[in-house]
């Protein structure tokens, strides 16, 4: 018993016992992962943020027709269509579009025309403006449903 060999322990597939490290991951398989992550963003960004800017076109549309309908009910009651100073505070621009676009009321001398535009604020962002008017004429037409 003295001059026995002691037994390996036997390995299973290519699985090495770790003597005095512990489990977990080392320092190449967090590199490895994190040049992935960093690749799947670098590809996934430019599409997150056309699906943002096209949420905020659609958000800017519904709003303007909202103004459009208040733009029709002042028509109503007061016969003539009124300017910004007048509109804005029944309807406030939401701040999410705040953050993004400026609003413009534009009506004619006798208050029987209007056009509601919202201008983006960073024109490098590439936002374009959206508007429509008294008559029902809405541009870009590739934005408008």
């Amino acid at each position: 018993m003295c001059g026995e060999i002691p037994a390996k322990e036997p390995q299973v597939a290519g699985l090495q016992k770790r003597v005095g490290h512990s489990l977990g991951f080392s320092l190449i398989e967090l590199l490895v992962v994190l040049a992935v992550v960093g690749i799947l963003a670098t590809v996934a960004w430019p599409s997150y943020r056309d699906v943002i800017a096209r949420s905020l076109e659609r958000e800017g549309m519904l709003y303007l027709l909202r103004l459009q309908s208040l733009q029709e009910r002042f028509r109503q009651s007061t016969r003539r269509y009124q300017e910004l100073d007048v509109v804005e505070p029944y309807l406030p621009v939401p701040d999410r579009l705040a953050r993004v676009y400026r609003l413009e009321v534009d009506t004619s001398d006798l208050g029987d025309y209007f056009r509601l535009v919202l201008l983006p604020i960073a024109a490098d962002e590439g936002g374009v403006a959206i508007s429509l008017d008294s008559h029902g004429l809405r541009s870009p037409r590739k934005v408008w449903p």
